[in-house]
């Protein structure tokens, strides 16, 4: 991977498994949280054409947070 691949891939990933915690059939909020801030952690790492999308995910990320988070 060249010239900050890595963070990206990794964001991924993260962005993938946070999404994961935050569906109703395996909701783990706790978990979510802390993929939503490990993601946030990652978007001064990517390459700065790439900062924007990454940054509309975890505003996407946080926003369904909210939701699954409210009482049912």
């Amino acid at each position: 991977m060249k010239g900050g691949g890595l963070p990206l891939h990794t964001g991924s990933l993260i962005a993938s498994l946070a999404y994961g915690k935050l569906a109703p059939e395996t909701r783990d909020l706790p978990d979510a949280q802390l993929a939503i801030e490990a993601l946030r952690a990652l978007v001064p790492l990517v390459p700065e054409a790439d900062r924007a999308s990454i940054q509309q995910v975890v505003s996407n990320l946080q926003l369904a947070y909210v939701d699954a988070a409210k009482p049912e």
